[in-house]
């Protein structure tokens, strides 16, 4: 698909050694890594169904800080959807 100029959006959760993969896999990869604070998230979570437990939930999110093979970091916390995909598209550009 690259070869035919087409632009593809993988969504993704990462770490350090799956970012490795996919740089090795796509050595053209642009990996955004979008982060929100721990209480958004938590609020967002609310809105739809959790299947995690809330220790499973806090862990996951604190591990997100370390994560640190993305190209760029955009924080969401205060960012509605479109405002965050338009984030994103300003990035790509």
């Amino acid at each position: 698909m690259l070869a035919d100029g087409i632009d593809v959006v993988i969504a993704d959760v990462l770490t350090g050694d799956t970012a490795a993969l996919y740089r090795e896999l796509l050595p053209e990869v642009l990996i955004v890594e979008l982060v929100v604070e721990f209480g958004e998230a938590e609020r967002r979570a609310g809105t739809r169904p959790v299947h995690l437990t809330p220790g499973e939930f806090r862990e996951l999110h604190e591990r997100q800080g370390e994560f640190s093979a993305g190209d760029v970091r955009v924080d969401t916390t205060g960012l509605s959807v479109r405002d965050a995909v338009a984030r994103v598209r300003e990035i790509w550009r």
